[in-house]
């Protein structure tokens, strides 16, 4: 079930259905710097990105900076989930 729908996120990036907006959000949510983003939905982000990022690398490593310092710092020194989501 999850392949299929790492293939259906796969198929909006590469139509550009899904905006970059909502891309944006997921960014901010996965940072935690949308005010009453919980850990949850900051794991969830992360893996969506992981997701977009399987159709478009660029935005992954556009902002490794990002994932080294919050799934790598010192949440994922705190949330072993969050650095295991940060490295796969």
């Amino acid at each position: 079930m999850r392949k299929d729908f790492e293939e259906l996120i796969s198929l909006c990036v590469k139509t550009g259905d899904l905006r970059k907006d909502c891309i944006q959000v997921m960014w901010e949510k996965f940072s935690m710097t949308l005010p009453d983003t919980t850990e949850e939905e900051s794991r969830a982000a992360l893996m969506l990105l992981a997701m977009v990022a399987s159709a478009q690398t660029a935005i992954v490593t556009s902002n490794k900076a990002v994932l080294v310092k919050v799934g790598l710092g010192e949440r994922g020194a705190k949330d072993l989930r969050l650095a295991h989501l940060t490295c796969a």
